[in-house]
């Protein structure tokens, strides 16, 4: 995940108590005015991302990041995070100096470019509709051309509106699309799953997201069926799986040399499991949930816990 206007120091360090959190934040801000609005940061969760191998750059302090990471072996993944500058003026020089970090620091192919713009390429982008300083756009277009990127939600959705940022300045409501995720023309195939909407953090910006599935990516499965907690201890449960286990070990010793395609102990498993056990399961789940500890949420019937 990336954020802008995040009010924190800068700092990658491991954290100061030595405890180990969940998350690892990347983030920079402006050396004079750390608290200033100005700031940028990438936030990874250390359970599904490698935190261990992965390159950060501050490109410009407070204004643009960089990372590299690592995902399945060693395939590589570069983003960048801005949040360009609120005056359009500032926007060529903004660019320009961007531009020359990254060919200064031989920075790897760019895969995701995503932040607050502070300007829309597109008037469909803002309402009222209205066409944006016109040297912003240009050094914002020359920046991504030269890295292959392109607004890929807009180019799925040539038609649609879907504003992030709202305000209301002299009681007047305006609405546009400052915050996007431009997206390498090798990955766009990839990407899926655009969405919008608001964060339980308070912000005038709504979060945007899409999911991204590489063509080298693991598949994970639906993963295996478990029972609620509240039933391990449940006796009329426990009953059950020794009754309907001795019927399945009888079955298995009577097909030893009589296997067939659809008689086999793959087979005799399998119907023990989702026929037999799951399905009276289900039935003890129903009667019995008026009991289930009260802490614990029903659900409707087996749950399928991710491996």
């Amino acid at each position: 995940m990336s954020t802008a206007e995040l009010q924190l120091p800068s700092a990658q360090a491991p954290h100061p108590s030595g405890l180990r959190l969940d998350v690892l934040v990347l983030n920079s801000s402006l050396p004079t005015n750390p608290g200033a609005s100005t700031g940028v940061a990438f936030v990874l969760n250390r359970w599904i991302t490698n935190d261990n191998n992965y390159r950060f750059e501050v490109l410009i302090p407070g204004r643009a990041i960089a990372l590299t990471t690592t995902w399945h072996n060693d395939e590589k993944l570069t983003m960048l995070n801005v949040y360009a500058p609120n005056h359009p003026n500032q926007h060529p020089a903004f660019w320009e100096r961007l531009q020359q970090e990254w060919r200064q620091r031989n920075m790897p192919r760019l895969d995701f470019l995503m932040g607050d713009f502070n300007i829309v390429e597109d008037p469909l982008d803002r309402a009222p509709a209205r066409f944006d300083d016109e040297a912003a756009i240009t050094a914002l277009r020359e920046f991504r051309t030269e890295l292959n990127i392109k607004d890929a939600w807009r180019h799925s959705y040539p038609d649609t509106r879907m504003f992030i940022y709202r305000s209301n300045r002299a009681n007047k409501h305006a609405e546009s699309r400052l915050d996007r995720i431009y997206i390498a023309n090798s990955q766009t195939k990839h990407a899926f799953e655009w969405m919008s909407g608001s964060t339980t953090v308070p912000t005038d910006h709504h979060m945007v997201s899409v999911r991204f599935a590489p063509k080298l990516a693991p598949h994970i499965g639906p993963g295996r069926p478990t029972f609620p907690l509240y039933l391990v201890n449940n006796k009329e449960l426990i009953n059950l799986i020794i009754t309907l286990g001795k019927e399945l070990m009888t079955n298995l010793r009577a097909n030893v040399g009589q296997r067939t395609g659809s008689n086999n102990p793959q087979t005799l498993w399998k119907d023990f499991k989702e026929k037999r056990l799951f399905n009276n399961a289900s039935r003890n789940w129903k009667t019995n949930a008026d009991t289930a500890n009260a802490n614990s949420q029903k659900p409707s019937g087996p749950r399928e816990a991710t491996n």
